[in-house]
């Protein structure tokens, strides 16, 4: 009984770093996101050493899929999110840089800046898939 139960908590303890390991990766980002307003869908995906998205979907428009609207992104463990990257919405009339934080596994913050990033602009994704 005393093995079974030490057998266990090991067993415990090994999935909670393997999950711990896979939350601080930069593949946490890929997948496809979709904007807050459901205007955009976005497939990230990796470049190595970068992380990369294109527009899958844009209501209302065709000729914008297959852009790339993220690139150059670069996952930093220190700070736990992506950065150093561009970001360049249907929105937007030129790239800025770019941030994205995980709010949690389904839900990013990504913000676009020029100079100062608390001077940028925050959008929210949500993971589809």
């Amino acid at each position: 009984m005393q093995k079974s139960a030490k057998t266990t908590s090991l067993i415990i303890a090994l999935l909670w770093v393997s999950g711990l390991k896979a939350q601080s990766t930069g593949d946490a980002l890929l997948g496809t996101w979709e904007l807050e307003d459901g205007s955009v869908r976005i497939q990230v995906y990796n470049e190595a050493p970068y992380y990369t998205g294109k527009i899958v979907v844009q209501k209302g428009s065709t000729t914008a899929i297959g852009n790339k609207v993220l690139w150059n992104m670069r996952f930093d463990p220190k700070e736990n999110e992506w950065n150093n990257g561009k970001i360049q919405m249907p929105d937007m009339g030129h790239p800025a840089h770019c941030s994205i934080r995980l709010k949690d596994v389904n839900t990013a913050i990504v913000t676009g800046y020029h100079g100062f990033r608390f001077l940028g602009k925050s959008r929210g994704l949500h993971r589809l898939r």
